[in-house]
């Protein structure tokens, strides 16, 4: 009887840990675009980039600086997201793949 329950208390765990990590990719890869009327906006790991042609507006954000621009102003548009392109996993595969994006 005492096999049994620790059997099951690590079955519990495995499942517990995997439902987890797949909640975490989840967040990670969490991207959203909004077309509203004159707005349209990406947004991915709080950095995005909103154009509202109404009032002819650019506006960038990131984890650290939000900056509006009127379309008078630009002239051309470079921008990267801070965490676009980075690989989201566990383990061995995650230090692997983060290696050879580096």
């Amino acid at each position: 009887m005492e096999a049994a329950g620790i059997v099951f208390l690590v079955v519990l765990f495995v499942v517990i840990m995997t439902a987890v990590d797949i909640q975490k990719k989840k967040h990670y890869n969490n991207f959203t675009e909004v077309l509203d009327g004159d707005i349209l906006s990406y947004e991915c790991q709080r950095t995005g980039i909103v154009i509202d042609t109404k009032q002819r507006t650019v506006r960038f954000c990131d984890k650290e600086r939000d900056k509006t621009y009127s379309y008078d102003n630009i002239r051309e548009i470079n921008y990267t997201l801070s965490d676009a392109g980075k690989f989201y996993g566990n383990g061995t595969l995650r230090g692997m793949n983060n290696a050879a994006i580096a």
